[in-house]
């Protein structure tokens, strides 16, 4: 349960770091976009309701890569530290790739809110870089807490 408990730590701590950066890019209107509305408007009409089930949605993702993560880099196996930042790293833009490619072929083109539809190169961006923070937290967080990777052992 412990080794359980670090990796929904691990993913609370990089979900985070990434929810700031996106909070960072709205708030300094490089994107007008705001992912928790977004994200819970495409289930509820209400944006108190959509923003706090967009941050339930968000983080709940956010651990739930996290595990997969943990999974792959058991599977892998890693002999360093350095190694551990730089799977974290590569994690991060392959999944930025894969999720801004997401968010362009299915939210932006189908989201219920027409102010949603329409975005451009800024916000792919944003969405890119902040899942490469997410990998990085992710590499930079598991060091911190556990630094032998005891709890891969999970996988184990």
């Amino acid at each position: 349960m412990e080794y359980f408990g670090t990796i929904v730590l691990i993913g609370l701590i990089a979900t985070t770091y990434m929810t700031l950066f996106l909070y960072l890019v709205h708030a300094l209107k490089i994107s007008k976009t705001n992912m928790l509305d977004a994200l819970g408007l495409l289930f509820v009409e209400d944006t108190k309701k959509a923003r706090r089930l967009g941050m339930v949605i968000h983080y709940f993702m956010g651990v739930s890569f996290a595990f997969l993560y943990m999974w792959a880099a058991n599977y892998i196996g890693f002999s360093t530290k350095d190694d551990f930042m730089n799977f974290g790293i590569a994690l991060g833009i392959l999944h930025g790739v894969a999720f801004s490619s997401l968010l362009v072929a299915v939210v932006t083109e189908h989201h219920p809110l027409g102010e949603y539809r329409k975005h451009g190169f800024a916000v792919v961006l944003a969405y890119g870089i902040a899942h490469v923070i997410y990998g990085i937290s992710i590499g930079r967080t598991a060091i911190w807490l556990d630094p032998n990777f005891e709890f891969l052992k999970l996988f184990q």
